[in-house]
């Protein structure tokens, strides 16, 4: 049974539910809204098309963290404004009470249908047509076809003549459908909608105020999981239209949520101004509904309003630096209460109400009382309550002159004046950290923090650099105790990444080896950094110190100036410092970085790793290949008079050669000489008048690398009457090939050392066979005859393990054992013998 506290707070939370079930029966007779869902990482929450969010149907919390625990972090957020027309307050938005209609505000001047198609939440994600929808699908109690359905129908009928963001695919600054992509580019999930608040029986049942002609277009959009911050985060950006009739002046920007850590009554509130953001946290760390290790939950502020600067200053601004103009920082942390007194909550649907809000919105009282220091820090007053460091106990922190209670926050932002036909953009995180079965209720905060630095820093001075890094797409190939890995097939990608202008701009390659499977950065070993050729190698970094809660640079980087390359074969383990192993996996990542310069220091920003897993091995699945990688193509010199090697055609993947020839000419442009290279089999244009790297080689096409040893001072340089070709011939099946790699079937390690009897858990202990079909059956039999484990393989990887568990799921005894392997598509048997020796070793439980 949950605390007292905790039941208090659940009924007054039902009865402001029905509250608002029976108010919306009485000024809407056809409520219109609909709800989506942002599930695309450890965050699950609901989005409605009138502005509420993170509150589910029913009115229980919505905002679920991490996915599938039933656990939730946030009951409900929202968007507030507030300003002065003619003098007079106005407030609206949404808040427990949507002030706010689904759809648009038309060239007319008159509200969209909210039922009509166009006013709904719009949801794509840019690899739904091949992607795993089943964990969607389970969160969102659709079956998966529906889940792909919604997809397909938001993504072909995608607003973005309306607002909706998209990646200009072809850069012809209008939205192509079919060429261009919808969504943030980069984002692996977006969300879409525009409300408006031209219903007066909507803006007087919020902030009893009339409308001021309002309209809102909102994107929601997250990233898939990886090891970083945005695994755990949802980023929002609300551009905010002034379609009225009177300018507002002195208007603020409330971020809003009414945050329940698990359970409502034991939770604290906090801000920090260095970091734009503002936070709710358990008072212990024991949780009626989380248990221990509860998390923390918070928002922090990317981008805020614009306003006139100094003619130094830079503000963003729909993608692009505004000189003359900045950004908006946090102003004040306001209603962070739920029934203290002036600080309580608003009354909403009276005259008062607007007055009510906007005094919150300046960090204020409802009634415009100052917040007061306490007399034990020195007295004064402040906007911003709470922006000590709770867990260090320095500075002005919550729970002391108040006890733990459900809590509320608004991160608000202003003032700046809007005049008729202004436009205004805030962009936020909203993010969760902690309830990882590990970090503390304190650790938490630390760790929400160190996200919001994280954010901070990758947001930078351009949001366009961050929305748009096109991500990497990495290959490995698996060959005999090497591993080749690329990432330069992907042309228009690698455009994109190298060659578009941004604040940042492209510097380099990284790869890593990770010592195992949780692609810990920080243990990570960097193998190569590839660089552009530039005299750069030193570069700043931004840090967050968790102690000193400040954001720091420091020169941790060094590069190699060694020049732009797009793959690589790995020979050796850089943990072991061996060769690498057949049929052992090996965890590496691929990242690319960006530098900026500001004065006489380089800023270096990296982009997320790409993590991939290889397993060296020697199986060819019968297909034969002319050449192996690492190889290079006979180049025949048919015309001109540079033959002397000046370039290099290096076999990447011969798996997607073609039988094909090549072509390689020069066209000479304002005075320097271009390369061009087409396949002429095909009849397609490879490279068109690129220029001729000298430290770099130029970006992989059908499994091969064109490198370029020509410099400047030789002595019989290329010219327009140089032409070079290659051929390449495509892998074909061999069946004896692939029964000659059925002969080498084998499983390892044999013997097996260190079975320990006891070990019930049977800790990372199995052996692999390898060599293996799509197709197989291996039965184990041990030296009775008695048939132990059935294993049945049908995937297209070369292994399969066994973890020495029987069909029952009994761990067997040490012993010798038969395995039995059928490979049915061929009609082919194979035995083998295998030696389980026990270990000696005493387990650390009875």
């Amino acid at each position: 049974m949950p605390p007292i506290h905790s039941l208090t707070s659940m009924f007054a939370k039902l009865l402001l539910l029905i509250s608002l079930l029976v108010a919306t029966t009485v000024i809407a007779q056809t409520n219109s809204k609909v709800y989506s869902k942002f599930n695309i990482n450890r965050i699950s929450t609901y989005i409605f098309n009138d502005g509420i969010a993170d509150i589910q149907p029913n009115g229980n919390s919505g905002f679920e963290f991490p996915k599938g625990s039933k656990k939730a972090v946030n009951y409900s957020g929202g968007f507030i404004w507030g300003g002065k027309i003619d003098g007079k307050i106005n407030a609206g938005g949404s808040a427990y009470r949507a002030g706010l209609k689904p759809g648009k505000i038309l060239s007319n001047g008159k509200a969209d249908d909210p039922e009509s198609k166009s006013a709904r939440i719009f949801k794509v994600r840019n690899d739904f047509r091949y992607a795993d929808l089943n964990m969607e699908a389970i969160d969102e109690n659709k079956t998966v076809q529906a889940v792909f359905s919604q997809y397909e129908k938001d993504w072909d009928e995608w607003p973005a003549r309306d607002g909706a963001p998209y990646d200009d695919v072809n850069k012809d600054g209008s939205y192509q459908p079919g060429s261009d992509i919808p969504g943030i580019p980069g984002a692996n999930q977006t969300l879409w909608f525009a409300a408006n608040d031209l219903d007066s029986n909507r803006t007087k049942y919020f902030s009893g105020a009339l409308p001021i002609g309002i309209e809102i277009q909102v994107t929601i959009w997250g990233y898939k999981y990886d090891d970083s911050y945005r695994s755990n985060a949802l980023f929002k950006r609300y551009i905010v239209i002034n379609k009225g009739l009177k300018e507002i002046k002195e208007m603020h920007f409330g971020i809003w949520a009414d945050p329940d850590v698990g359970d409502a009554g034991d939770d604290l509130v906090g801000c920090d101004t260095t970091l734009n953001m503002c936070y709710t946290f358990n008072s212990d760390n024991s949780d009626a509904t989380y248990s221990s290790n509860p998390p923390a939950f918070g928002y922090t502020l990317l981008q805020g309003p614009i306003i006139d600067g100094t003619p130094n200053d830079k503000a963003i601004f729909k993608n692009r630096i505004i000189n003359g103009k900045k950004n908006l920082r946090m102003s004040a942390l306001g209603w962070v209460f739920k029934n203290v007194m002036e600080w309580s909550d608003p009354t909403f649907a009276l005259a008062t109400t607007a007055g009510q809000l906007y005094n919150f919105l300046m960090g204020k009282s409802r009634s415009g009382l100052d917040w007061q220091i306490p007399a034990r820090l020195g007295g004064g007053i402040t906007k911003f309550p709470f922006s000590g460091d709770y867990v260090r106990k320095t500075g002005y922190y919550d729970g002391v002159e108040y006890s733990p209670m459900d809590r509320r926050m608004m991160l608000c932002v202003g003032p700046f004046n809007m005049a008729v036909g202004d436009t205004q953009e805030v962009v936020f995180m909203e993010s969760a950290a902690g309830a990882d079965g590990v970090s503390t209720n304190l650790e938490a905060i630390d760790l929400l923090k160190a996200d919001a630095a994280s954010a901070i820093s990758n947001y930078s001075h351009v949001y366009k650099y961050y929305t748009n890094p096109a991500r990497l797409q990495v290959k490995t190939i698996n060959l005999d105790r090497q591993v080749e890995i690329s990432w330069g097939d992907d042309l228009e990608q690698i455009k994109k990444i190298e060659k578009d202008k941004y604040e940042f701009e492209f510097q380099g390659y990284n790869v890593y080896q990770f010592p195992d499977s949780s692609f810990n950065l920080g243990n990570a070993e960097l193998i190569a950094s590839f660089d552009i050729h530039d005299g750069k190698t030193h570069f700043s970094r931004f840090n967050y110190n968790i102690s000193t809660q400040q954001i720091e640079t420091s020169t941790t980087v060094v590069t190699y100036d060694s020049g732009v390359k797009r793959h690589i074969t790995i020979y050796n383990d850089k943990f072991s410092n061996y060769k690498l192993l057949n049929w052992k996996n090996y965890f590496f990542g691929v990242s690319f970085f960006s530098a900026r310069q500001v004065h006489e220091k380089h800023f270096y920003l990296e982009s997320d790793v790409i993590k991939i897993t290889a397993k060296p091995n020697s199986s060819s699945d019968g297909m034969k290949n002319s050449v192996r990688s690492g190889e290079w193509l006979n180049l025949t010199h048919t015309a001109g008079t540079n033959n002397n090697h000046s370039f290099h055609i290096r076999v990447v993947d011969p798996s997607e050669f073609s039988d094909s020839e090549y072509e390689i000419t020069f066209r000479k442009i304002n005075s320097e000489l271009k390369i061009n290279l087409k396949n002429l089999t095909a009849g397609k244009m490879i490279y068109t008048d690129e220029a001729i790297p000298i430290w770099e080689e130029l970006p992989l096409f059908d499994g091969l690398a064109l490198e370029v040893s020509y410099y400047g001072g030789n002595s019989k340089p290329l010219t327009e009457k140089d032409v070079y070709r290659f051929s390449t011939k495509a892998s074909t099946f061999d069946k004896n090939q692939l029964f000659a790699d059925f002969d080498k079937i084998n499983v390892f390690p044999n013997p097996f050392y260190g079975l320990a009897k006891m070990d019930t858990q049977n800790r990372d202990k199995f052996v692999t066979f390898t060599h293996l079909p799509q197709r197989a059956v291996i039965k184990i039999f041990n030296i009775s005859g008695q048939l132990v484990r059935t294993i049945e393989k049908d995937s297209p990887g070369k292994t399969v393990t066994w973890n020495f568990s029987n069909n029952d799921g009994w761990l067997v005894a040490g012993g010798m054992y038969v395995a039995y392997i059928e490979l049915p598509e061929f009609g082919k048997t194979k035995i083998l013998k295998l030696i389980v020796i026990p270990s000696t070793s005493i387990q650390p439980y009875f």
